[in-house]
This record gives C-alpha cells, structure tokens and sequence, in this order.
C-alpha cells in the first residue's frame, strides 16, 4: 500500500519545530527591545545642548549632556545684565552669577520628559515641540546662539 504522507516526509512532521517557534519568538523580542533602545535614545537627543532662557533681565543658561543609557548631566547657570558700570552706560553684558548661581543634577528620561529627582520631589523639564523650546521650572528656554 502507497503512503501518500511518506511523499511529503512522515506523518508526524511539522514545518516548525518547537525550537524554531522559541528562535524565532526570541528574535522578535530582541527586535523589539532594539527599537525601544533606539527609539529613547532619539527621545532624549533633542535635551541635549545649551539652552538660554527667554528673559530680558535673566540669562539662564542649562548645559544637559548624556551621562549614561538613561541618565544625563545637566548643568544650571545664572547670568545677569549689566548695562551700567560706575553710572555711565555701556554695552550690555552678561555677567555669571558666583559660583552659587551653578547647580549640577542628575536626571533620567521618563515617559518623554527629563527628570530631576531632589528632596523636595520631582522636577521635569520638558521639550515643547511647537517651539523646539524647553520648560523648566515655569521658565522657557530656547537653544543658545
């Protein structure tokens, strides 16, 4: 008698095999967390840079570099104008603040936002697409020139 499943290999054959199914899941999964990988670290390139603050008298300027997979350095610095020396007027000129005007945190990317753990809780800064301007601590701030 003719076996019409010997043709096409043994009855019990599969065109997967258990482990083919698990490789092939485990690939997908690390595809997966590559896109992820990527896709965060795209999210938390547009922090990185000076940024100014859009105030006439203050310049405060914030320096955020990555420091890390997740986390980044960011780096706060006053300065103010000076328009007057001694009472006589002179081009305007931004001084720094003494060195307690500079503060250095810590923070990490989370759900699209920077965020500064202190003592008193968290502090976001955000990135506003519209203006490709940053808010911080109810202040904007655009890239630096």
């Amino acid at each position: 008698m003719h076996d019409v499943n010997r043709a096409n290999g043994p009855a019990h054959s599969m065109p997967f095999t258990p482990m083919k199914e698990v490789s092939a899941f485990l690939v997908l999964i690390l595809v997966g967390i590559a896109a992820l990988t990527v896709a965060c670290e795209r999210a938390g390139a547009k922090y990185i840079g000076d940024w100014q603050k859009t105030d006439e008298y203050f310049k405060d300027v914030i320096s955020i570099s990555k420091e890390g997979d997740n986390t980044y350095l960011v780096v706060t610095q006053r300065f103010h104008r000076i328009e007057y020396v001694q009472g006589r007027k002179v081009p305007t000129q931004w001084v720094p603040e003494p060195e307690q005007g500079k503060t250095t945190h810590s923070a990490t990317l989370h759900d699209g936002q920077l965020k500064i753990s202190s003592g008193f809780g968290d502090v976001s800064i955000a990135y506003i697409e519209s203006t490709q301007h940053l808010l911080f601590q109810g202040a904007e701030y655009e890239r630096a020139k």
